[in-house]
């Protein structure tokens, strides 16, 4: 399972999964747009990727945030800090790291606080379905795994 790694400095925190040799790392905004530039990286392979995301106010007055992929194997925030394209063609292979960079989104949350929200608070769509932490079998609100 992914965990939040902490550093001294923000921009080096990470989300990992050591037993699986991932991890994803926040690079930055995507400058006046909602969401951020990330960089997932399994193994050796680095794939960056965008995402938006939304503010949602649900009808009892409690919010969630909503992020979807904008990007994913390219990234002009991300070339600026000089990660490469890394385009994937085929479509299970694209789907399987979609599905960890989804995961651990979720734990990202706003900003590398999910573990510490409610269930349900983070969400990711992927190919039109909505995950959440329990997706993943997470429980929400822990904040060590």
């Amino acid at each position: 399972m992914f965990r939040i790694e902490r550093a001294a400095g923000a921009s080096d925190h990470k989300i990992i999964d050591d037993e699986r040799g991932v991890w994803i790392q926040f690079l930055g905004s995507r400058g006046k747009s909602s969401g951020g530039a990330f960089k997932l990286v399994v193994g050796e392979t680095v794939i960056p990727f965008e995402t938006e995301r939304d503010y949602i106010e649900d009808a009892d007055g409690a919010a969630h945030v909503l992020t979807r992929f904008f990007a994913f194997g390219l990234s002009p925030a991300a070339s600026v800090r000089g990660i490469a394209s890394n385009v994937i063609t085929s479509p299970v292979e694209r789907r399987t790291y979609k599905l960890l960079a989804t995961e651990a989104l979720l734990l990202f949350g706003d900003i590398y606080n999910g573990d510490s929200k409610p269930e349900g608070y983070s969400r990711v769509e992927l190919d039109g379905v909505i995950y959440t932490l329990a997706s993943f079998g997470y429980v929400s609100g822990a904040t060590s795994y």
